[in-house]
């Protein structure tokens, strides 16, 4: 259930965002996609009661993940995406799980196989054919170079928060609390 939410909020990013751009100038979208996530995340946070790292790397992860995966992604993709259509947006977002992979390979010196090469080459090249041909009429913004690399750039740093992230949890473990019990009021 979780997950499916999780995609369709992901899915759902790039036209959310530039529906917003008609009534936000562009800086102010990040900061505005940032403070929302953040007023639905830290209660949920605080009920949950996570554990917290106990050592200097678990709070490096723990702040990587939440600045530059959280905050610097959220920014730098809402600011993109007012500057470029929804249709760049969407196909720059969709290369997160490449740039995530390379990403978690390069920190662990653990490399794929040649096919996992083959099928990223195909979708970084699919998306380099895609992006310069796809200029859809009536946009509410028109794609620009800036706008592409801001996305780019918002989605390389996504990409590094998930991987901050995912080595943070293996650092604090799974939650100690009991099953079924993920939320509490008290």
């Amino acid at each position: 259930m979780g997950a499916g939410v999780a995609v369709v909020i992901w899915g759902a990013t790039p036209a959310a965002t530039a529906i917003v751009a008609r009534e936000l100038s562009p800086g102010l979208i990040g900061l505005a996609r940032l403070l929302l996530s953040a007023a639905i995340l830290i209660p949920i946070a605080v009920s949950l009661k996570p554990e917290l790292p106990s050592d200097r790397g678990g709070w490096i992860a723990l702040l990587i993940s939440a600045l530059v995966g959280f905050a610097g992604s959220f920014v730098l993709q809402g600011v993109g995406i007012a500057r470029t259509s929804t249709s760049h947006a969407a196909l720059v977002l969709a290369l997160a799980p490449i740039f995530t992979a390379t990403v978690h390979f390069l920190l662990s010196r653990c490399w794929p196989r040649p096919l996992w090469w083959l099928g990223s080459a195909i979708a970084l090249m699919g998306v380099a054919i895609l992006i310069p041909g796809r200029n859809p009429a009536g946009s509410v913004a028109a794609p620009t170079l800036f706008g592409d690399l801001l996305v780019l750039a918002g989605t390389v740093t996504v990409s590094v928060g998930y991987v901050a992230g995912a080595r943070l949890s293996a650092r604090i473990g799974p939650s100690r609390r009991p099953a079924g019990r993920f939320f509490s009021l008290g």
